[in-house]
């Protein structure tokens, strides 16, 4: 279950996808961040991240930092079901969970 604070720094803040009511699932990256950051880490992240998010470059599909993150967040995501367009072909953006764990990163 989706935590109100987490979900809307994640999921409004970030994820293209956002839909109100979809708390019973959630993206790898928004349980990877769940289980790693405090909501006052993640506000920190957040609040930093407003000028950087925009120009944000986002690893091939076949680099090894993406193969990372698609071990860590992706083939832990509840969404992967119906496939990920980003993860398979890049022909649709990653969700905010993918998008701030890139910020972790950089």
């Amino acid at each position: 279950m989706k935590s109100k604070g987490y979900s809307e720094l994640i999921c409004r803040g970030f994820c293209k996808f956002y839909k109100p009511g979809k708390e019973a699932i959630q993206c790898g990256g928004y349980s990877f961040l769940r289980d790693n950051l405090t909501i006052g880490e993640l506000r920190y992240l957040y609040k930093s991240s407003q000028q950087t998010r925009d120009r944000l470059e986002l690893p091939g599909t076949g680099s090894g930092e993406h193969k990372t993150l698609e071990g860590l967040i992706c083939r832990k995501c509840d969404f992967l079901v119906d496939g990920c367009d980003f993860m398979d072909n890049r022909s649709a953006p990653p969700c905010g969970g993918y998008i701030l764990v890139r910020l972790l990163l950089d």
